[in-house]
């Protein structure tokens, strides 16, 4: 009898701490280093939802290992819905599959919805003087020991594309691995490195000056018009749709999840949120709870 009133009172209390929520500031933790695209992109959405919730949402970078950092954080949080997680693919599903990480990426965290999902471009340095991804593979096959490819970390999803890439096509590589992806641009234009999968948003100024050259983008279609797909200039199967999202520690109760994913969803349709997604080139693709977390297993299954 004493364990049944217990009990209903936690589910009592819960309840009525959800019908509250929130009543303090909400903190996202971002695996990515502040400036990035992803990380701007955040932060919009977090400005938007903290009108909705009527509380700030902080957005606080702890980065490391991968993101593993950042998951751990999150995962040894209270489950009160105060504190968030910028998921990722890769947190969730790419390194997990790699290697051993101090968390469950299903178990440990609630799904609360995608945010927003792009694709990386294939990006050169014009010196490199190749204008296609088949000219670009033809001169990796002949060069000793491959091109150099950076990517920002080893088991990151572009180190994976450029595997995939290799093993699909034969196109060597010499793995330049960075933390961050202002050093990519900086070594990507002055000929240290010969190629990377990245986004356009530290790039764009680089290439409308002519200094660096976009060949083709790693999606299931294209987002600009005079960009081909990897399919399309002659190596198929070589996407990686790269979604962000949030999740909340394991235990958070359902309805806070519900009032996150309200205002999150609701936030997609702020007018600078949408105009920065087309600027950047990424695709807002909110979800429910569930849906999101089927994304995570199909993911799972698709990079092990």
């Amino acid at each position: 009898m004493f364990f049944r009133v217990s009990f209903l009172l936690l589910v009592l209390c819960s309840s009525v701490e959800a019908q509250d929520f929130p009543t303090r500031p909400i903190t996202v933790v971002e695996p990515l280093l502040a400036g990035g695209g992803v990380d701007v992109m955040m932060r919009l959405y977090a400005e938007a939802a903290a009108r909705d919730l009527s509380q700030r949402v902080i957005v606080e970078n702890k980065t490391g290992s991968g993101g593993i950092v950042a998951g751990v954080t999150v995962k040894n949080a209270a489950p009160d819905g105060y504190t968030l997680f910028h998921a990722n693919n890769g947190t969730q599903a790419i390194l997990p599959a790699m290697r051993t990480v101090p968390y469950d990426p299903i178990n440990d965290f609630e799904p609360i919805t995608n945010l927003f999902t792009f694709a990386p471009y294939l990006v050169v340095p014009t010196s490199l003087q190749v204008t296609t991804a088949a000219e670009l593979a033809a001169l990796a096959r002949k060069t000793p020991g491959g091109l150099r490819f950076a990517t920002p970390g080893a088991g990151s999803s572009v180190h994976l594309l450029g595997a995939m890439w290799d093993n699909s096509a034969n196109v060597p590589f010499q793995h330049v691995s960075y933390r961050g992806g202002a050093q990519v641009v900086t070594d990507l234009m002055t000929g240290r490195v010969d190629f990377t999968f990245s986004g356009l948003i530290s790039m764009r100024d680089h290439i409308a000056a002519g200094q660096l050259r976009v060949l083709a983008i790693a999606g299931t279609k294209r987002e600009l018009p005079d960009i081909p797909t990897m399919a399309e200039a002659g190596f198929p199967g070589i996407d990686a749709d790269t979604w962000f999202g949030l999740a909340a520690p394991a235990g958070t109760p359902k309805p806070i999840i519900d009032r996150l994913n309200a205002a999150f969803v609701k936030a997609t349709l702020e007018p600078v949120v949408q105009e920065r997604s087309r600027e950047v080139g990424y695709r807002i693709t909110t979800s429910t709870p569930e849906e999101f977390r089927s994304m995570w297993l199909a993911d799972r299954d698709r990079w092990r």
